[in-house]
């Protein structure tokens, strides 16, 4: 699995876009109670909101930097033993099948050389009837700003370039409009795919910071009245 940029994932412990993405999440399957796997768990700060939010769920969180596994572990003591870290690459998980009811893939198909192969392993630990989401972004629409942010701001590369090349490319930031062919390819059936929006109206434009480079940020945030909306993408599909 290739490394992947944390810093462009989450700016705090619990990441802006939580309370867009898990009301979405509930829609499509996502239930108390449920066992749940997070693929690419990084530093655990959505494991650590998944198990907040829901407070009897139980969490297999894996992720192969085993320096990353144990911040998680540092974070996601609180919860006990309704979180197990595991170190493992999403493409040859160590787990059996017809395991678990919910997967989650956040901000992490963007980064792998082989986004099907991960796939279909979250298919055979699924139970018959559970399913995967996953999160990602593609930056032919990843959001506006106004002013526009300065600097290699083009339609297609979207206007946090900066962040985005640090994280995974042209192929990982395009991820978003393949989500679909991914899962179905993979084996799932009854695929959908969803946005979320989250902006600086309700969260502050200071929360934006962390996804733009410095300099952008401070001209940015020095400008009359900015604006920041953001777009996330959620293909969900289920384990025939």
């Amino acid at each position: 699995m290739a490394d992947k940029s944390h810093s462009f994932l989450v700016a705090a412990h619990d990441p802006i876009s939580w309370p867009a993405e898990i009301r979405l999440l509930k829609t499509r399957g996502l239930r108390d109670g449920s066992e749940v796997l997070d693929l690419g768990c990084g530093p655990g700060y959505v494991t650590s909101a998944i198990t907040r939010d829901l407070p009897a769920v139980r969490v297999t969180a894996v992720d192969h930097d085993h320096k990353i596994l144990r911040l998680a572990g540092d974070l996601l003591a609180q919860a006990g033993g309704r979180v197990r870290l595991l170190r493992a690459t999403v493409e040859a998980l160590p787990l059996a099948v017809d395991r678990f009811d919910f997967v989650i893939a956040r901000y992490l198909f963007q980064h792998l050389e082989s986004p099907v192969a991960a796939a279909a392993e979250a298919c055979r630990v699924l139970k018959p009837g559970g399913r995967l989401a996953v999160i990602d972004i593609d930056a032919g629409m990843w959001g506006v700003a106004d002013p526009p942010l300065p600097d290699n701001c083009s339609r297609e590369t979207g206007a946090l370039a900066g962040r985005v090349d640090e994280a995974g490319g042209i192929r990982g930031r395009l991820i978003g409009r393949r989500l679909p062919r991914i899962l179905r390819a993979a084996g799932f059936v009854d695929v959908s795919l969803d946005a979320f929006v989250y902006h600086s109206d309700d969260l502050g434009v200071a929360a934006f910071a962390s996804q733009m480079t410095a300099e952008k940020y401070e001209r940015f945030a020095a400008a009359p009245d900015p604006f920041v909306m953001m777009i996330g993408l959620i293909a969900t599909g289920a384990r025939p």
